[in-house]
């Protein structure tokens, strides 16, 4: 257990619900109570006549590392106890067809919450019953359908009696011989008897106060686990096979409340089982006419059960409103906008950037499609001459965002695209690099439609970072969860026959790949090809684990970033074991590993672009690569997204001519990669070392061209969340909630208005409060008073994720631009409440709006003026001379700043000048 390193605050978080049975709390809400232990709440539907019932099915744990993996489907004979109970409810206790067409699979994390839908009576005196479940907090997911079948209101005669116990000439069988599928052994069996084709056994459960109206649902399930090895081989009962019932016909109970059941089983009709149970008395407790098992299939099962639904996410591009009133396409193009267009259709670069009417195309027109990508991004960034706007109050008349103009950078459509690797990377760097201005720079990628630039000057008003245009619709990215999690066919395994490439760290990410291919899929021969400074007793620890899966581990220390050195490796694989598989999975490198971090292309893209280049006449059966994912819900990072970007393209392209690929964002995993320490409040979860391996299994198993595997705090962000403070790519797993009054005035003008009647020493303490209630809202606390005003907000809790959020909501909030360094510059809520004063007063507002307030008491004036030309011609004269001097005062301002800034860079070199963008980029920071 985790423990908090700071002082215990004696803070109470209990609901307070009414005391009692969990039913009193449905009472409280309105609802009637179940009273049963599956189901929670009843809810009548009078439209219908029908009614639904709710309730919660808890995870369960997962099995221990090398332990037998143990069927985890809900016990459907349960289920049908719980069906049975809910008829009773209104006079239909017999069930009839019941088919359960999938499994419920208990998930090893969160939970599942179940409906019981039950239709009024139909014209033949039947109610439909349906079942579904979902998983808890996935509000976005479809509900998974169950089963259906009928109640009825008549119950047959049972016809039998089991007063006379053990029935003569029943043979007893002992239990030694009798061979349990994992998981399936009845926990209550007692004495076991055959009969010719009968079985009969006697099953037993400690009496319980949760079943007083029918069989307890594991004696029934005890029961049905002995109908199983009826089904398994007819009268020899040794199954070694996982069997579940799936037909129900003709369910009837008599009696509940037993604690022990005499249970008979048959040869029923239609090739189904018949099951009857009686008391210790012998009277009838509950009748099965037909009973019909299936084969499961353990893979299936072992997917259904790893609880990727919360972890393992596509990337939709989803369709975005215009502004209000900016639905249609204008009729005037946008300044700069044919340039822009040309520039790209040429292909002389794969980036251009448009702001204020004016093009900016990297490096020089040369005859060749572009230079390297890292020159290009540098030309554009040192080109950025409309710097981000963070001096003050954000205003209608402030800049509107730069263009990044791309083509080819964004899939929106599967793999029908074409697809340019370069001008992802060169995009996402200078986003990257104007990160520190939120807002003021706008990736859109476009194709070369008119209805799609005719959109162009409406882009700029969107509360998005990065857009796609297609055929006159704005698309924009979002992460969206896999419906269903890709089950395994016969491509996965034959992609796994030959030799398999891993590159990677045996100490890290690479080591843990092969390991799972190892043992999982039983991989044969595992090329291992990691760089320059592998330690050589991982590399021995790593192959002894994978012998003892029976894996060779052939390991080549060569540098897959050196081209010539890879192609003479892969020649050398032999050709009775070709290579069907690569999976790359090389860390990128930290900020204080050196100059590898400021490139676009360094060594593991590199590495993965020999890879993709080597191997394209090989016939491979699996391509993946592995890219961080946790960057994608901060700011854009200049050495990781666009080396990142870069990759996820080169799988793109790859799909565009028909080639395996599928690119893998990975977050933080436990043991594996940055996942062992306590994530902060809103960071992403680490995954569980089954979820991870459960994301590799999925990525040999699609047919996505991106996964992310990330564990998101959803239930976190729902709580607080309002359009503008939600990630973009989690407004479609984050519905934003309805913005409150208090919100809405904060976010309103009046809070600069508001401020500047007020002291200094009143002003201090509202944006205090403002930071420190935002700040408890980031980190889930009750309210402001839990964050301290002169603790640091690293103390707190914050991190680089959640610094951002707040930064987002302190920017909403007040209107102000913030920088994306806003809490590291400003440790303490005093201190930046402080700096937030200094922004408001910068200017001395008060005197501003004591300005304007004459100035519209002038307009007032102006407009009550008579018709008497004399006067009218004296006050325009006074006006002008006073907007000339007032004009004069500015202009010489600012030609003095910008004849001394032209002079600077006209006197620098190429190097100061990219140190003097850099310097102004992060002046917000200061």
């Amino acid at each position: 257990m985790v423990l908090p390193t700071y002082a215990f605050q004696h803070n109470r978080y209990w609901l307070d619900l009414p005391t009692g049975a969990t039913g009193d709390a449905a009472v409280a809400l309105g609802l009637t109570s179940a009273d049963h232990p599956l189901l929670g709440a009843v809810v009548h539907l009078p439209e219908t006549d029908g009614f639904r019932c709710t309730g919660r099915l808890p995870a369960v744990a997962a099995p221990a590392p090398g332990a037998q993996e143990v069927p985890p489907v809900f016990a459907e004979a349960a289920l049908v106890e719980a069906l049975i109970r809910v008829g009773e409810r209104t006079g239909y206790g017999t069930l009839d067809d019941l088919v359960i067409e999938e499994p419920l699979v208990l998930p090893t994390r969160g939970a599942l919450v179940l409906h019981v839908s039950v239709s009024g009576p139909d014209d033949s005196g039947r109610r439909t019953v349906e079942v579904h479940t979902r998983a808890e907090g996935a509000d976005d997911l479809p509900w998974t359908f169950h089963a259906t079948g009928f109640l009825t209101a008549t119950a047959a005669d049972p016809g039998f009696d089991f007063a006379q116990w053990p029935p003569p000439a029943a043979e007893p069988v002992a239990r030694p011989e009798v061979r349990w599928a994992p998981g399936q052994a009845p926990e209550g069996l007692r004495t076991l008897w055959r009969r010719g084709d009968e079985l009969f056994a006697e099953v037993e459960l400690e009496p319980s106060p949760q079943a007083p109206a029918a069989a307890h649902s594991a004696l029934l399930t005890d029961a049905v686990r002995v109908a199983g090895l009826l089904a398994e081989q007819g009268s020899q009962p040794f199954p070694d096979r996982i069997l579940v019932p799936f037909a129900w016909s003709g369910v009837a109970a008599y009696a509940g409340g037993a604690a022990r059941l005499r249970v008979r089983v048959a040869p029923g009709p239609d090739g189904g089982v018949a099951l009857q149970a009686a008391d210790t008395a012998g009277a009838p407790v509950l009748a099965v006419r037909s009973l019909a098992f299936r084969e499961l299939a353990p893979d299936r099962l072992r997917a259904a059960r790893t609880p990727l639904h919360d972890t393992l996410f596509r990337l939709d591009w989803t369709p975005v409103i215009l502004p209000l009133g900016n639905g249609a396409p204008t009729t005037a193009p946008a300044p700069g906008a044919d340039a822009a267009r040309t520039a790209l259709r040429s292909g002389t670069a794969p980036v251009v950037l448009l702001a204020e009417g004016a093009i900016t195309v990297p490096g020089e027109a040369t005859g060749q499609r572009f230079g390297e990508p890292e020159e290009l991004a540098r030309d554009l960034i040192a080109r950025l001459d409309v710097p981000p706007s963070v001096d003050g109050p954000a205003t209608p008349q402030a800049s509107p965002p730069m263009l990044v103009l791309t083509r080819g950078a964004a899939v929106t459509r599967g793999g029908s695209e074409p697809v340019d690797p370069v001008a992802a990377a060169v995009g996402e760097l200078v986003r990257a690099h104007s990160a520190n201005g939120p807002g003021r720079v706008l990736l859109v990628d476009i194709d070369d439609e008119d209805a799609s630039w005719s959109l162009l000057p409406t882009l700029p008003e969107l509360a998005e970072p990065r857009v796609a245009v297609r055929a006159g619709q704005v698309l924009a990215p979002r992460l969206a969860r896999l419906a269903e999690p890709p089950v395994a066919d016969a491509s996965t395994g034959t992609a796994l026959t030959g030799t398999v490439l891993v590159a990677g760290d045996p100490a890290g990410l690479g080591g843990t790949v092969a390991r799972h291919l190892a043992a999982a899929h039983g991989v044969a021969t595992l090329l291992l090809v990691t760089g320059p400074g592998t330690d050589p007793g991982q590399v021995r620890e790593l192959a002894a684990d994978l012998a003892a899966s029976g894996t060779t581990l052939e390991l080549a220390a060569c540098d897959p970033a050196d081209r010539t050195a890879l192609a003479a490796l892969l020649a050398q694989v032999p050709s009775d074991r070709p290579l069907t598989a690569v999976l790359h999975a090389m860390e990128p490198v930290t900020a204080d590993e050196g100059k590898e971090k400021e490139t676009i292309r360094p060594a593991r893209v590199r590495a993965a672009l020999h890879l993709d280049e080597l191997t394209r006449e090989a016939g491979l059966g699996a391509f993946v690569l592995c890219v961080p994912a946790e960057r994608l819900l901060t700011e854009p990072d200049g050495g990781w997204a666009p080396a990142d970007a870069f990759l996820t393209a080169v799988v793109q392209r790859r799909r565009a001519v028909g080639l395996p690929a599928v690119a893998v964002g990975l977050g933080p995993w436990k043991g594996v990669r940055g996942g062992d320490a306590v994530p902060a409040p809103g960071a992403p979860r680490a995954l569980s070392d089954q979820e991870g391996t459960g994301v590799l299994d999925a990525a040999l198993r699609t047919d996505e061209t991106l996964l992310v595997a990330l564990r998101p705090d959803l239930t976190g962000r729902r709580a607080g969340a309002v359009e503008d403070v939600v990630h973009p790519l989690l407004r479609g797993l984050v519905r934003p909630r309805q913005r409150d009054a208090e919100n809405a005035a904060v976010r309103d003008d009046s809070l600069a208005v508001r401020l500047a009647g007020m002291a200094e020493a009143d002003q201090h303490r509202v944006l205090l409060d403002l930071v420190r209630d935002q700040a408890a809202a980031v980190l889930g606390y009750a309210g402001g008073a839990a964050v301290g005003a002169d603790l640091a907000f690293k103390e707190v809790g914050f991190d680089s994720l959640t610094a951002i959020e707040l930064r987002n909501r302190l920017g909403a909030a007040t209107g102000l631009r913030l920088p994306a360094t806003l809490l590291f510059d400003h440790p303490t809520p005093a201190h930046l409440a402080g700096t937030l004063r200094e922004r408001f007063g910068a200017g001395n507002p008060q005197a501003d709006t004591s300005a304007l307030a004459e100035l519209d008491r002038l307009e007032t004036t102006l407009r009550g003026l008579g018709p008497d030309r004399r006067t009218r011609d004296a006050v325009a004269g006074r006006l002008r001379a006073l907007l000339a001097d007032w004009g004069q005062e500015e202009n010489v301002r600012t030609d003095a700043d910008t004849v001394d800034v032209a002079e600077k860079i006209r006197e620098a070199s190429a190097s100061e000048v990219l140190a003097f963008i850099d310097d102004q980029l992060g002046r917000s920071s200061r």
